[in-house]
């Protein structure tokens, strides 16, 4: 075992404090570290007060509607297999991290994610981020072009942005 090493000799930065959370999705279980969880995290910061006495039931609330590949996209952009390249490329997989993002409060990712889906995204897509996400830009610019485009709104698009945005839009 380790002596334990005093506080005024831990660097301010690169002394990492140990310690894991263990997170169940579905029948998975993540085994993730809390001290880059609790730096980048408002929301975790917060949660994460004593993990050793806490298991996966203690963080049930966190992972409460998030599916295991949401997870994993999210978590590929905290633990890149290469450092400034990501593994997500799709609208699909940029929404993924996007909603863990916005749900646990990763700042710099929300930001990161809004980046990359932009362009990937329809005008129906940007409808509904904007409202899911509080962009009230990307759903006003959306609504303008869905209004001008010759073709009428799908069954699957209204669907997707519900009946009362599909009123104001026509």
């Amino acid at each position: 075992m380790q002596p334990e090493i005093p506080v005024n000799q831990r660097h301010h930065r690169f002394f990492i404090p140990e310690g894991f959370i263990t997170l169940r999705v579905d029948e998975i279980y993540f085994n993730l570290p809390t001290f880059i969880l609790k730096k980048h995290s408002k929301r975790l910061e917060k949660l994460i007060v004593d993990q050793t006495e806490t298991g996966p039931e203690y963080f049930a609330p966190l992972v409460q509607g998030l599916s295991v590949i949401d997870l994993e996209r999210f978590l590929a952009i905290l633990f890149p297999t290469e450092y400034g390249q990501y593994d997500a490329t799709s609208f699909d997989e940029w929404a993924s991290i996007l909603k863990v993002a916005h749900n646990w409060e990763f700042e710099s990712i929300v930001k990161l994610a809004l980046e990359k889906i932009e362009p990937l995204s329809s005008p129906v897509d940007k409808v509904v981020l904007g409202k899911t996400y509080n962009i009230p830009e990307w759903a006003t610019g959306a609504r303008v072009l869905l209004c001008r485009r010759e073709e009428p709104i799908t069954l699957e698009e209204a669907s997707r942005m519900g009946m009362e945005e599909v009123v104001n839009i026509s």
